[in-house]
């Protein structure tokens, strides 16, 4: 018999904490004579762990519709990510997109460079263009998901 796929949506609060899902199904289950078939509810609890990503599948295995002379039917439920209002998911990673002033980044890219400057040594740079080079090297690797077009 084929498996019956269903998908969870799942939070994204759900996702990072971890959380116990229980979905009630019906499947078709044999009669006593083994022809026949009748309704059943079934619940099966999906223990859904911190991290899991979208797409990964839970299996159940013979928990799905049964018929004569086959095998029960597998249930997989394919977990996917329910939209959120505020974050996105790519990946491992939780973005968040931010309206960020063009005066706002001025400030944070002075606060940077200064911030950078105290933390380098100054007594291994040969040159002044050394500092200049870890500045910006710093700020390419800070700003490489900086979104120019908000």
């Amino acid at each position: 018999m084929d498996n019956c796929r269903l998908s969870d949506q799942v939070s994204l609060e759900d996702l990072v904490t971890g959380v116990t899902r229980k979905m009630k199904i019906t499947r078709q289950v044999l009669n006593a004579d083994g022809r026949t078939t009748r309704a059943e509810e079934k619940l099966l609890t999906i223990d859904v762990k911190p991290g899991w990503k979208a797409g990964t599948k839970v299996t159940f295995a013979r928990e799905g519709d049964q018929a004569p002379n086959t095998i029960a039917a597998d249930v997989v439920f394919v977990i996917q990510d329910k939209p959120h209002p505020v974050f996105t998911r790519d990946g491992a990673d939780i973005k968040y997109r931010a309206k960020v002033s063009l005066r706002d980044v001025c400030v944070t890219i002075i606060f940077m460079c200064c911030a950078l400057r105290d933390f380098i040594n100054c007594n291994s740079l040969k040159r002044s263009s050394d500092l200049s080079l870890h500045i910006i090297l710093f700020l390419s690797v800070a700003m490489s998901d900086f979104d120019y077009n908000t």
